[in-house]
């Protein structure tokens, strides 16, 4: 195993069907908050560990305001990986990746995505998970979501992208504007393989891997990621995002780097 954090919006996903009770969001608020009420604290995880069993966790985060729960999130990671409780360990590696934000809605919308989106259309994990928890809570989570997921069919979830704002790494929104027109003009043009970013003064997009795609393709990303959260005040990050067959990270925001 290697081991050495990330952020995520799905707006549309969920139901009406309760997936995650209040328990669960009690339960897991208790383990990431470890009686820790110091308020806000900030500070930078970098992980990157693949025990298998859809347990992976690879990413990396800077947090403003809630380090003491990523951190607190990510030991208890780590003694589930240790432990072989993979459904655990899913959890917590989810929770690190919403920057330690576990609220019922994210549960049942966001969260719930990101998990099935891991199954990557094998029912069977979920099983899996159910059965290497130590949590009731947690085990009936991982029953509801394989419910949902099997209705709403694995293949339209899995290859949906999941958008979500940030209150870190904030881009200029005037600068974000004029980056897309830069990316807009140059749309019928292939993207170099290097570097992974373009940058206008105050605002950067980035992408985790290298890919065969056009200035127009980043145009496209930049768009959302500029009306739905720039122009509210906010950085931005579309994960899976798919382009030309391929699935990567597409980041903006202030910094040229930690698209992961």
């Amino acid at each position: 195993m290697k081991s050495n954090l990330f952020i995520f919006t799905l707006s549309t996903f969920l139901t009406t069907q309760v997936v995650a009770s209040g328990s669960i969001v009690s339960k897991l608020n208790t383990v990431i908050n470890n009686n820790n009420n110091d308020g806000s604290s900030s500070g930078s995880l970098i992980v990157e560990s693949d025990p298998g069993y859809g347990a992976q966790l690879n990413a990396s985060i800077y947090s403003y305001d809630n380090y003491v729960k990523i951190y607190n999130a990510y030991q208890s990671y780590e003694e589930a990986v240790q432990d072989e409780k993979f459904g655990d360990a899913v959890i917590y590696a989810e929770s690190i990746l919403f920057n330690g934000v576990t609220t019922q809605d994210l549960l049942e919308g966001d969260i719930a995505a990101a998990i099935i989106t891991r199954a990557k259309s094998d029912s069977t994990l979920f099983d899996l998970w159910a059965n290497t928890t130590t949590s009731i809570e947690y085990a009936e989570y991982f029953k509801n979501l394989k419910t949902l997921a099997s209705r709403d069919g694995f293949e339209t979830i899995q290859k949906r992208d999941n958008l979500q704002c940030s209150g870190s790494h904030v881009p200029n929104s005037g600068d974000c504007n004029n980056l897309k027109s830069s990316l807009n003009s140059e749309s019928g043009s292939f993207v170099p393989k290097s570097p992974r970013n373009r940058c206008f003064n105050n605002c950067c997009v980035s992408w985790s891997s290298d890919n065969t795609m056009r200035f127009g393709d980043l145009a496209a990303a930049e768009d959302r990621c500029v009306s739905i959260c720039v122009n509210n005040g906010q950085s931005c990050i579309i994960r899976d995002w798919s382009t030309n067959g391929k699935f990567l990270n597409f980041c903006t925001s202030n910094r040229a780097d930690g698209c992961n």
